[in-house]
C-alpha cells in the first residue's frame, strides 16, 4: 500500500476529480487504461499542457493517477524504465513551458497602515475589509479562508490576559500531514498591534456580543448599499478588488498584481526576519517542514539587501 492511500475528505474530492478527467480522456480516445502505461499518462499531461495547465502541477497529477491504479485497480505501477521515460516526457513539457509564473506581489504592512494615515478608510465596509486584510497578513492566509461562510464568529476566541485573538481552524479538518500542528493561529496585541486593533474595532462594530445568536454569523459580513448583511459573508473577489482600488489611491505601482496571495506572501516576508520558520509554519497553517513558503513566498526587499550592501 502506498503512503497516501488513506486520504482526508477534502483531499479525496481532488483525487477523484483528476482521476475522472484522466478516465474521460482515455475513453474519448479509446486508450486502454486497465493497467498503467507511461505513453497514455504522458499523452494526458500533454493534453493538459495544451489547455494551458501549468506543468508544476504534473507531479501531483501523476501521484493521483498512481493512487487510482493502486487502490481501485489493485495493479502495480510503472516499471523502472517506464517511469524514467515518463519523467523525461515531463521534463520536456517543463522546457516547453511558455507561460511565466505569475506571483502575487507581497502586501506590506505599511500599505495597510497608510490607508488609515491618509484617511482612505471612511465607511463601515472599508473598516471591515481593512480588518480582513490585516488578519490575512498577520495569519499569513488567503482571504478565501477568512471571507468564507464557514468562518463564523464563534471560531474566533478573545483572551484578555494577555490580549490575544485565537483563530480556530477546526471548521475545516486539516490534512493528515498538518494534524501535528496546533489547529489555531493567534493575533496578539503585543506582536501584531495593528491587526489586533483592526480586529478589535471590527468586533465592537459588527459583533459586540459574540456569545449571542450572532456567533453563528460569518466573521466578515457582506455589504449591500453600504449596509452590512450579517448573515452573509463577503467574497474574496470583492476584497481583492477593494485592495487594488486602495493601493491605486496610495500610488502603489501596478496594483493589479496584488491578489489573494498577497497577504500570505506579505506576512511571510514580514515575519521571516525575526520568527523561526517552524513557528511561521504553524501560524500560516503549513505542513511541518514545508519548503513551499521558502521557495515560493520569499521576496528579497530593499531592507534585506541594504543590510548587506
Amino acid at each position: 500500500m502506498l503512503p497516501f492511500v488513506s486520504l482526508e475528505r477534502n483531499s479525496f474530492k481532488g483525487y477523484l476529480k483528476v482521476v475522472a478527467t484522466f478516465l474521460e480522456f482515455c475513453y474519448d480516445r479509446q486508450y486502454a487504461c486497465s493497467r498503467p502505461d507511461w505513453k497514455v499518462i504522458a499523452a494526458f499531461l500533454l493534453h493538459l499542457f495544451r489547455l494551458r495547465r501549468c506543468t508544476r502541477s504534473n507531479s501531483g497529477i501523476v501521484s493521483k493517477i498512481r493512487w487510482y491504479y493502486a487502490t481501485v485497480r489493485n495493479s502495480g505501477w510503472l516499471s523502472e524504465g517506464a517511469s524514467r521515460l515518463l519523467d523525461l516526457s515531463r521534463k520536456s513539457l517543463r522546457k516547453l513551458e511558455f507561460s511565466a509564473i505569475k506571483k502575487s506581489r507581497p502586501l506590506a504592512l505599511w500599505m495597510l497602515e497608510a490607508m488609515v494615515d491618509f484617511n482612505l478608510i471612511s465607511s463601515a465596509r472599508d473598516r471591515a475589509l481593512l480588518a480582513a486584510w490585516a488578519c490575512a497578513h498577520a495569519l499569513m492566509c488567503r482571504p478565501g479562508e477568512l471571507l468564507s461562510p464557514k468562518r463564523l464568529v464563534r471560531s474566533v476566541q478573545f483572551i484578555r490576559r494577555p490580549p490575544v485573538f485565537v483563530f480556530h481552524h477546526s471548521f475545516i479538518r486539516p490534512k493528515a500531514n498538518k494534524e501535528r500542528n496546533a489547529p489555531y493561529s493567534s493575533i496578539s496585541q503585543q506582536a501584531n498591534p495593528f491587526a489586533f486593533a483592526c480586529l478589535l474595532l471590527h468586533f465592537q462594530e459588527f459583533h459586540p456580543d459574540p456569545t449571542s445568536s450572532s456567533s453563528s454569523y460569518p466573521l466578515f459580513p457582506a455589504f449591500r448599499r453600504g449596509r452590512p448583511v450579517l448573515r452573509q459573508a463577503s467574497t474574496p473577489a470583492t476584497a481583492v478588488l477593494w485592495l487594488q482600488q486602495k493601493l491605486r489611491l496610495l500610488g502603489v505601482p501596478r496594483p493589479s498584481l496584488y491578489t489573494g496571495h498577497s497577504g500570505r506572501r506579505g506576512g511571510f516576508n514580514h515575519y521571516r526576519r525575526s520568527v523561526p520558520l517552524d513557528q511561521i509554519a504553524i501560524q500560516g497553517h503549513w505542513a511541518p517542514q514545508a519548503l513551499t513558503a521558502v521557495k515560493e513566498y520569499r521576496h528579497l526587499t530593499l531592507l534585506d539587501r541594504s543590510a548587506h550592501f
